[in-house]
Formats: structure tokens, sequence, C-alpha cells
């Protein structure tokens, strides 16, 4: 069934709602549109990605930044903590010496 067809529609009935029942759920979707904007403006002023490979990287990082940012932490720090290794660890992995 095609998404937003009427069928998908009455499927997900039951999900429409889901903001009455509970307060932490907003009503709108504002926050999501808020946390893919920075992506569109970006495709809308570079004139989209030249291939689905730098579009998925470009994905990541901003998915990235955006948690960062929610959670209040440093995007730089999230990004040198995925890179570092665990403390104790030797080789020749990225980031050692």
């Amino acid at each position: 069934m095609p998404y937003g067809s009427p069928g998908e529609l009455r499927k997900r009935l039951d999900m429409l709602f889901t903001f009455m029942d509970h307060e932490d759920v907003p009503w709108h979707n504002n926050d999501a549109e808020r946390a893919i904007r920075q992506g569109v403006l970006h495709r809308k002023i570079s004139g989209g990605r030249r291939t689905w490979t730098g579009a998925e990287v470009f994905e990541v990082i901003l998915s990235t930044y955006e948690t960062a940012k929610k959670r209040g932490d440093r995007f730089i720090e999230m990004v040198r903590a995925k890179f570092d290794p665990p403390a104790g660890a030797r080789g020749c992995g990225v980031g050692a010496s």
C-alpha cells in the first residue's frame, strides 16, 4: 500500500491520536521538521547531492550534530569519542600513538 493512501491511514488510525492519551507526545511534528530543516536548506542552496553516498554521509553527520545539540552535548566531542580508542586499548587503531 503506498504511503499516504487511505488504506495506509486506516491501518495507522490507532496511532493518529496518540497525543490525546499521552501528555508527553506533542500534537504536532514541529520538532521533526526543525531537525531536518538545516539539511533541506543545505540541499536547496547547493543544488542537491552529487552521489547517494555523499547524501548518506551528510545525513549521518547532520543527525549526529542534531542529536548532540538536543542532548546539550558538544558535537566535536561526540565525534572524537567515536574515533578515540577505549582506555587501555593497544594496537594501531585510529588515534593510537
